[in-house]
């Protein structure tokens, strides 16, 4: 119930991995939090409704009981020290799992609680892949508007009133969120590249695909070898030689997870790669050295 598939050609790619026109001059990673919330009656009847249509067996006590966080809060608490004194054209929220405070729009929490962020709109149902789409998908608004600083904000919740029919990969056990901020640069330091289309499941397909989004990125910035930070959904013994090192990212944080190990600085070429594998899809970032990071004071 975390993804609705693309309408992708089996063994399609997209284009070529490419370097962005905006650089990332801004990481912040929160973890946690204190769960002080209960649902309100409208998130409560949503998800009973939304629920019910589906068949998943409902937690309804745990709407009445199990405070949480919303998504609204995580973002805004995130962006907090990334939109405090600058201004943000666009920020771009991406999650996976619904949120447990369904009658709420993040996108309207951040307005509100940010007054300097001038736009912002929401990215799901594409699994644990939605951070890397709506990073693209930011890309091509700010190109198109001529914004000039815009955010990515990835969301994770552990607060489920339901039981959970997805791969183990795919479950949450923690809070939290990573706002990435980018802005306009003449000297790109990151880039992206994608694979749909791919066989279902874990298998060659994947790990040919994953080869092939890690070729791309390297070859689209010109490096090799790089540190590639892996998620739940890419097997570590797919890397190629041109891996130098693997790392496995954080399990339960199946949307923050590669994420957040763009808040520190970047001091060698990096690439976070990300499957999902019930979609078929392989997303991939580069960033090299000056991209990333905390912002600075």
């Amino acid at each position: 119930m975390y993804a609705i598939a693309p309408g992708s050609v089996a063994g399609t790619a997209v284009p070529p991995g490419s370097l962005l026109g905006f650089g990332i001059t801004g990481v912040h990673h929160l973890r946690g939090g204190v769960r002080s919330e209960l649902p309100e009656a409208a998130s409560r009847d949503f998800q009973a409704a939304m629920l019910e249509e589906t068949g998943v067996p409902f937690r309804r006590e745990e709407l009445l009981t199990r405070p949480g966080n919303s998504y609204g809060r995580l973002a805004v608490s995130a962006l907090e020290p990334l939109a405090r004194d600058h201004d943000l054209d666009l920020v771009v929220v991406a999650y996976a799992v619904p949120d447990y405070f369904a009658a709420r729009l993040p996108t309207t929490e951040i307005i509100q609680a940010h007054p300097r962020v001038r736009a912002a709109f929401g990215v799901a149902d594409m699994g644990v892949v939605a951070p890397f789409q709506a990073l693209e998908l930011a890309e091509l608004f700010a190109t198109r508007h001529g914004y000039e600083r815009v955010a990515v904000v990835a969301l994770d919740q552990v607060t489920l009133p339901y039981a959970v029919r997805a791969e183990p990969y795919q479950v949450p056990r923690t809070d939290a969120a990573v706002a990435v901020v980018l802005e306009r640069t003449a000297d790109p330091r990151t880039g992206l590249a994608q694979r749909h289309g791919v066989a279902r499941g874990f298998g060659a397909a994947q790990r040919s695909a994953v080869s092939e989004v890690l070729d791309r990125l390297c070859s689209a910035a010109g490096v090799q070898p790089v540190r590639v930070v892996v998620g739940a959904g890419v097997d570590p013994a797919w890397m190629p030689d041109v891996a130098a090192q693997v790392v496995r990212a954080q399990h339960g944080a199946p949307c923050t997870g590669v994420w957040a190990y763009l808040a520190a600085t970047v001091e060698e070429p990096v690439v976070v790669l990300e499957a999902d594998p019930a979609l078929g899809a392989v997303h991939g970032l580069i960033a090299l050295p000056g991209a990333g990071g905390e912002p600075a004071p």
